[in-house]
């Protein structure tokens, strides 16, 4: 049952994947998350977003096929990096970092959670992960915004440490004023017919 989970989000993905173009900005991949000089693609959030789709896929059972649910899951995405980057900021503003032996701890604890025994090329592709690096990349990430979620939250006084969380990140997200730009994005069909 896992295996035809897997092979039918790889499936439905595949046909919203579109050929790897130049990872430079312009009209065919515009910035869709611009965070002072930090810059984030059309492309690259795609190939981040497609990686989530699996990732979801596999753990919920139930691929998503709706064309407009997964847009709304793209604009919700979109808010989630912009938020995730301004957390990785205050990672590094805190020191915050992980060690090697703790990314591949992760690593092999998330592929676990997905009813594999280890990390490899192969589990990747069974997975319909095109780039091991994103993954690894994905992983990591999360570690680091939880080790600071976990540092902020005990620095937090009151009874409501996830109100005042939000609180918090609403505040750096206004201060720091970091963009987005949901119009930019695709919808699958479109990447699906990209030249």
């Amino acid at each position: 049952m896992h295996k035809i989970l897997i092979t039918l989000s790889c499936l439905i993905l595949i046909g919203f994947i579109s050929p790897v173009i130049s990872q430079t900005t312009g009209p065919q991949n515009p910035v869709v998350i611009q965070y002072g000089e930090l810059e984030l693609t059309r492309r690259q959030f795609e190939l981040e977003f497609e990686l989530n789709m699996v990732l979801n896929a596999v753990q919920n059972g139930v691929p998503v096929k709706n064309q407009q649910e997964i847009m709304t899951m793209q604009h919700q995405y979109l808010s989630q990096r912009a938020n995730e980057m301004i957390l990785l900021t205050m990672s590094v503003e805190r020191g915050i970092s992980i060690s090697d032996e703790e990314i591949m701890t992760g690593i092999n604890s998330t592929i676990q959670e997905l009813g594999f025994s280890e990390f490899s090329s192969r589990t990747m592709s069974k997975l319909g992960i095109v780039d091991e690096q994103i993954f690894k990349n994905y992983v990591k990430e999360r570690q680091i915004i939880s080790k600071l979620i976990t540092q902020i939250k005990k620095e937090l006084e009151g009874n409501d440490n996830d109100r005042s969380f939000k609180q918090l990140l609403s505040d750096e997200y206004q201060k720091r004023q970091i963009k987005t730009f949901p119009e930019r994005l695709r919808s699958p069909l479109a990447r699906r017919f990209e030249e």
